[in-house]
């Protein structure tokens, strides 16, 4: 196996081969980033709003150790333009949700990424104990419930990312799973 990975790496033969760039650029078109990420059994671990002023579909939310967190090639603020091939302008973000959700191996999307720099968070570990139990599934506030964490009382929980007011990123403690889910936030909670 090694040494045919050794011939493979000598003879420059990297999969996938991506198309050649289109002749008919225009100049003045905002950059575009096209993302490939290959989608198995675990959500993309994204969440995606219409923006209130543009109209545009964009990145709301990625959850940390999610594969689009994994893959450091989709940020929070990133336009939405097409997914695998579908322009997704008209489209209602619970039908590019249904395009992703049939959607199986590699989805390719085409962004616009965001302009502002997002800062590498350097949160240290946090772990609170839940005086409550939990089901996103009975939540009608929860953004997403898919992105949902149920905890019962007594449970450890590792918040992973507090940068939302409302709903802060966790996972149980000890999961050996690297993805968050959403849980609310002791002020949201209070």
């Amino acid at each position: 196996a090694l040494l045919s990975v050794h011939d493979t790496v000598a003879q420059k033969s990297y999969d996938p081969v991506l198309p050649p760039m289109p002749d008919d650029i225009d100049d003045e078109e905002d950059s575009v980033k096209i993302i490939r990420l290959v989608k198995n059994r675990e959500p993309l671990g994204a969440t995606i709003k219409r923006d209130e002023q543009s109209g545009a579909i964009i990145v709301a939310r990625i959850m940390r150790g999610g594969a689009a967190d994994r893959s450091g090639l989709i940020h929070v603020g990133d336009e939405l333009r097409e997914v695998n091939g579908i322009p997704i302008e008209d489209k209602r973000p619970e039908e590019i949700i249904q395009i992703l959700a049939q959607s199986q191996g590699a989805i390719t999307f085409k962004i616009i990424p965001s302009i502002k720099e997002e800062t590498p968070s350097k949160e240290g570990k946090m772990f609170i104990k839940a005086l409550f139990d939990y089901d996103p599934n009975e939540d009608k506030a929860i953004p997403c419930k898919e992105a949902g964490l149920s905890f019962k009382k007594g449970d450890i929980l590792q918040i992973m990312c507090q940068d939302d007011a409302t709903w802060w990123q966790a996972k149980h403690e000890g999961d050996a799973n690297p993805r968050a889910g959403l849980i609310p936030s002791k002020h949201f909670q209070e």
